[in-house]
């Protein structure tokens, strides 16, 4: 693993926090799982994208979002 400096707003850091909050992450790990599971959802979003037809994607991303019960 390659450590990289980055610079986080506040706002970004707040929701950061409130997202390890709601998966139950450990503080000091946060950052690192978040960012993670960030780019690996945004990744298949986007490969989704690229792939499925207009109305397969439309119907995917339902999915993905689909109201917690």
């Amino acid at each position: 693993m390659n450590q990289t400096t980055i610079q986080i707003d506040d706002e970004t850091k707040r929701r950061m926090e409130q997202l390890a909050a709601w998966y139950g992450l450990p503080n000091q790990r946060h950052v690192t799982a978040i960012l993670q599971t960030a780019v690996a959802q945004l990744h298949t979003i986007e490969a989704a994208r690229r792939t499925l037809s207009d109305s397969d994607f439309v119907g995917f991303l339902a999915e993905i979002y689909r109201p917690i019960n």
